[in-house]
């Protein structure tokens, strides 16, 4: 396994662990949504001092951690934890529990990839001996794992636009006529704040305060799921294209020396069993060449060569290749059908013959000609029987040329 391999082994455990931190991990980093109450109380320093100044609400996936403090220095606080069952939470019971419904789908289908990525890594080989998983290839896998991580980014960011938008709108239910309703008005965002506005606090007339905001645990988890998520996509389609391409160029076999089979690692396809076959066998990974050790004999191999052309044929055409490329074409040629020797034959008489009647006519109009004429003429046929000194027809042809020219100056 190389050195990207390994990465992405140790990457595809941070979703899942992220995902485990975010929930059970307690205190403020386990909160999707915080919210910080003040109350100005319009009564009596002396009625004042009986009631609460501050709030704070920390929301869990499951439960909500409220904070009262009845002193401005924060310093006695009352903590309770309440279900959202409780009254007043039935919008935000609703969000929280179906963002817990995508985390939990989204941790299950990252530990998925995870794990197949580690049996792609360190298990495949011995799966594809003990044909566990018959007919499915690494590509199949890789297509799996890519699918996979391909929903987790999905479901990150289907879960970071839906808190986004229904935690607002659940917090603005649960308060509508109620004596918070001036905080949390149809308009609120995720993030945001009301400086002021008249409402009632533990029956009291008061100005209220507020400030809200996302949670460590909801940044936690979309940055944590999704980066790692990003990285593995884009590696996994990386090596889904290699094996695709060694798929269309050459095998990638792997040759159990127990099993005595030989497999493709790529598409778990067995190319070559040799289990009653008791010989020393020997596979050479880089020439992908399985032979027996004691003869020699080539059992398998992957080249074009031995795919198209038998060993025993080699052998007979070596002695013809090894000689000159004219005579080897002559002996291939022996072997031909007599019908294709008259086809060529023929063809190539008729190519003489027509050289013959060129020269002919020639030698002709030479005897017509005068002493002189006949002189210069003499001297071309010397000429043309050089050039075609390399065919005996045509070499005939001239010498009678030069007789009749020879008669004509007598």
């Amino acid at each position: 396994m190389n050195t990207s391999q390994k990465i992405s082994q140790a990457v595809s455990a941070v979703p899942v662990i992220v995902a485990i931190m975010v929930l059970y991990m307690g205190g403020s980093l386990g909160t999707w949504f915080i919210v910080e109450e003040f109350y100005q109380y319009s009564a009596t320093d002396e009625d004042a001092t009986k009631l609460i100044d501050y709030s704070d609400y920390d929301y869990y996936l499951n439960e909500v951690k409220v904070v009262d403090y009845t002193d401005s220095d924060r310093q006695t606080p009352l903590e309770s934890n309440l279900p959202y069952s409780s009254d007043g939470y039935e919008q935000r019971s609703t969000v929280f529990y179906n963002l817990g419904l995508v985390l939990y789908a989204t941790m299950f289908i990252a530990l998925l990839c995870s794990t197949f990525l580690f049996v792609l890594d360190y298990l495949w080989h011995e799966i594809i001996k003990r044909k566990l998983l018959p007919g499915i290839g690494k590509n199949d896998i890789l297509a799996v794992i890519f699918g996979g991580y391909m929903a987790v980014i999905v479901f990150v960011l289907f879960l970071a636009l839906y808190a986004v938008s229904a935690i607002p709108n659940a917090m603005y239910e649960d308060h509508y006529e109620t004596d918070k309703a001036c905080l949390y008005q149809e308009d609120i965002t995720v993030i945001g704040s009301v400086d002021g506005c008249e409402g009632r606090a533990s029956g009291e007339r008061a100005i209220l305060q507020s400030v809200w905001t996302v949670g460590p645990a909801f940044i936690i988890f979309v940055v944590g799921v999704l980066g790692p998520s990003v990285y593995l996509l884009s590696t996994v389609y990386q090596r889904f294209e290699e094996v695709v391409e060694r798929m269309e160029s050459e095998p990638e076999l792997f040759f159990d020396s127990e099993g005595r089979i030989l497999f493709d690692v790529n598409t778990g396809e067995v190319v070559s069993s040799h289990v009653d076959n008791d010989k020393e066998l020997f596979y050479d990974e880089d020439a992908m060449t399985l032979f027996d050790e004691g003869t020699g004999e080539i059992l398998y191999a992957a080249s074009d060569l031995y795919e198209a052309v038998d060993s025993k044929d080699l052998v007979s055409l070596a002695p013809i290749l090894s000689k000159a490329p004219t005579e080897a074409v002559d002996e291939i040629a022996s072997g031909a059908s007599e019908s294709d020797k008259e086809t060529v034959d023929k063809d190539t008489g008729s190519d003489v013959e027509a050289e013959d009647e060129v020269v002919v006519g020639a030698g002709s109009v030479e005897s017509d000609s005068s002493e002189e004429m006949v002189e210069d003429e003499a001297v071309a046929v010397e000429v043309v029987e050089e050039e075609t000194a390399g065919s005996e027809d045509v070499v005939e042809a001239e010498v009678v040329v030069a007789e009749t020219i020879e008669e004509e100056k007598d």
